[in-house]
């Protein structure tokens, strides 16, 4: 967790410490930050390589106009609403409306990831094991 962000939203900061898909994860780059996006900017087509990994976006100012691309589906964020994808898909964000969007950012560790993620999830389905095998 970012120390700066930490000092301005140390309550969000305890929250996530206890979260054990982050606390319990030893990955690299797990953790969370703050985004804000501004109107007309983006970010480029990317995805993480290596360890696999999860990425949930919680919308805290959602204008409209940004949206989020994972790989075919295009994501619109809601104040409130967390969007859960998974890291290793290319994704791309744009801002193609009025007024900053802001997000609590977070990654963790793909339940998939037998080497990093220590914790198994809190409700897994029931077929996690066949998914993790396709």
């Amino acid at each position: 967790l970012a120390p700066v962000a930490c000092q301005v939203a140390n309550k969000s900061c305890e929250l996530l410490r206890t979260r054990p898909e982050i606390a319990a994860c030893d990955a690299k780059d797990v953790g969370a930050a703050f985004a804000r996006l501004q109107p007309g900017m983006g970010i480029k087509p990317h995805f993480w390589t290596a360890p696999p990994r999860l990425g949930v976006h919680l919308g805290l100012h959602t204008p409209p106009g940004a949206t989020m691309t994972v790989a075919d589906r295009v994501v619109h964020w809601e104040e409130g609403k967390a969007v859960v994808f998974d890291d290793t898909y290319i994704h791309s964000v744009q801002h193609r409306g009025v007024g900053t969007r802001y997000l609590l950012i977070a990654w963790f560790c793909h339940p998939c990831d037998p080497v990093h993620a220590s914790v198994p999830p809190e409700n897994p389905p029931e077929d996690l094991a066949a998914l993790c095998t396709n």
